[in-house]
C-alpha cells in the first residue's frame, strides 16, 4: 500500500473456517490510527489491483464506523465482501450504507461473536455469518463433528471414501513372529495413524505427501526401535494469496521409540 494509506492504517488478520474445518477465506480488519481519516476508496482500489483470480474469499472488516460507512458507501459487487461488526450496525450512518450497498449487489457478512446474529430489520442484507467460538464452544464443535449422531450427514455410512484413505484399523507395532513382520506392521501403523489424523485435503492442503516410515534397531541401546515418519504439504495461504502467494511447501519429522519387552503370564489353580 502507498505510505499515505499505511501511515494512517492498522491491519491485521485472522483465517475463516468452515464447518468442515476447510478455509473458507481470510477477514481482513482495519483501524484507523487514532484519529486519522482514511480514504475507503483508495483502500478498496489498494485491494482490488492485489486481487487474484487465486484468491480466496476476502472479508473487509473496518474497526470503526466512520470507515465502515465510507467502505459501504464506495464497495462493489465484484470487490472484497465487506464485513459489519454487530457493534457498529447500530450507527445511523452505517445502518443506510448498508441498505445502499446491499442494493449494489455488495455481500455483506455479519460478525458478532457467538451472539445472535442480526436483527429482522437488517437480517435480509447479510449473506453470511461470521461466528467466533471461544476454546469451549469450539471443542464442542469439533466433538460433533468427531461424533456424530448416526444417519447424520458426515457419518461413517454416509461420508464418501478416499483412495487413499487406511482401510483397516490402527494396528499394534510389535504384530509379527519376525522382525520382518514387526519392520512391515510399523511402518502400516505409521502410515494409518497419519493418515486417519492427516486425510487429504485437511485444512486446505493439497499434495500431501508420506514417506516410506523408517524402522531401525538403535545401534547404541539394546532391544530399542524406531520409528521414523516424514511428511510434506503444501499448505494454502491466506493473507499472502493476495499478494501473489498460494500456497507454501512445509514438511515435518517425527520419530517415536519403543523397548522390546518380554511377558510372561502364569495361571495357577
Amino acid at each position: 500500500m502507498p505510505p499515505s494509506v499505511l501511515a494512517n492504517l492498522t491491519l491485521g488478520y485472522q483465517m475463516l473456517w468452515n464447518r468442515q474445518r476447510r478455509s473458507a477465506g481470510v477477514l481482513l480488519f482495519a483501524d484507523a490510527n487514532t484519529s486519522a481519516m482514511v480514504d475507503g476508496t483508495h483502500l478498496l482500489d489498494i485491494l482490488a489491483q492485489e486481487w487474484s483470480e487465486h484468491s480466496g474469499r476476502l472479508v473487509l472488516l473496518p474497526q470503526s464506523a466512520s470507515l465502515l460507512a465510507d467502505v459501504l458507501a464506495h464497495a462493489r459487487s465484484d470487490g472484497p465482501w465487506i464485513g459489519v461488526e454487530s457493534l457498529l450496525a447500530a450507527d445511523p450512518l452505517v445502518m443506510a450504507q448498508i441498505a445502499n450497498a446491499h442494493t449494489r449487489g455488495v455481500q455483506l457478512a455479519w460478525r458478532g461473536g457467538n451472539a445472535p446474529g442480526p436483527d429482522a430489520a437488517l437480517a435480509d442484507y447479510f449473506a453470511q455469518r461470521v461466528v467466533t467460538l471461544g476454546a469451549a464452544e469450539a471443542l464442542l464443535a469439533l466433538h460433533a463433528m468427531l461424533h456424530p449422531e448416526p444417519g447424520a450427514p458426515g457419518t461413517p455410512q454416509n461420508r464418501p471414501t478416499s483412495p487413499t484413505s487406511p482401510s483397516g484399523p490402527v494396528s499394534p507395532v510389535s504384530i509379527g513372529l519376525t522382525t520382518s513382520a514387526q519392520t512391515d506392521s510399523a511402518r502400516n501403523n505409521a502410515t494409518n495413524w497419519f493418515n486417519k489424523n492427516f486425510p487429504p485435503g485437511e485444512f486446505g492442503s493439497s499434495n500431501t505427501v508420506i514417506l516410506l516410515p523408517e524402522v531401525f534397531d538403535d545401534p547404541a541401546q539394546p532391544l530399542i526401535r524406531h520409528v521414523v515418519v516424514a511428511a510434506s504439504t503444501d499448505a494454502p495461504s491466506f493473507f499472502m494469496r493476495y499478494w501473489g502467494r498460494v500456497s507454501t511447501r512445509i514438511g515435518t519429522r517425527s520419530e517415536a521409540t519403543r523397548r522390546d519387552s518380554v511377558i510372561m503370564m502364569v495361571l495357577d489353580r
